[in-house]
């Protein structure tokens, strides 16, 4: 686009335009203005007798066709001015310009999916890998946990195990000591 496009484009439709003779959508041009509202020759007065403002109307019924429009519209000063600039598409270098511009910016957003895709692809790729590793990881806990689990009935029956030693070595002893009693009393 020209030098001119970047200026333009902070005009914004939604100052007096975008609509144009049909049910506007509210979502202003889908491509910068080259020419701004007032940058337009021969310059067309209103009936309050100042350049109107040259606007593109994006509605279903009319979309892409220049109209002119009073510079108050949409507020109580409007005079009500309002005229088609394109009567006739067909040969017009302003459309083809135009569908140029639009062509332009349906390749960059197509563009932007692409990249858009590819990176969600990566993430997706991404996020299977630490799926993977997170499973492994979750058997390996798994795992650590049934060795655990052995581990604590193993020391349970050898707790077991010196319990019943305590016990006999503490039998054992009072039987000695009985049979020590008994010895020097004898």
């Amino acid at each position: 686009m020209s030098s001119s496009s970047s200026r333009s484009s902070s005009w914004s439709p939604s100052f007096g335009g975008g609509g144009g003779g049909g049910a506007y959508d509210g979502h202003g041009s889908p491509v910068p203005y080259r020419v701004g509202p007032l940058d337009y020759q021969p310059e067309t007065k209103c009936y309050c007798n100042v350049k109107a403002c040259q606007w593109i109307s994006w509605s279903f019924k009319n979309p892409g066709m220049r109209y002119l429009k009073c510079q108050k519209a949409r507020t109580d000063a409007d005079c009500g001015f309002f005229r088609w600039v394109d009567l006739d598409y067909s040969d017009s270098a302003f459309f083809k310009q135009l569908l140029n511009d639009m062509r332009g910016a349906i390749w960059d957003l197509r563009k932007v999916v692409a990249q858009k895709d590819a990176r969600l692809c990566a993430n997706d790729t991404e996020l299977k890998l630490m799926h993977k590793q997170l499973h492994d990881h979750m058997k390996l806990v798994e795992a650590k946990d049934m060795c655990m689990h052995d581990l604590e009935a193993k020391m349970k029956k050898k707790d077991r195990y010196i319990g019943m030693l305590v016990w006999m070595c503490v039998f054992l002893s009072v039987a000695l000591i009985a049979i020590v009693f008994k010895v020097k009393l004898a």
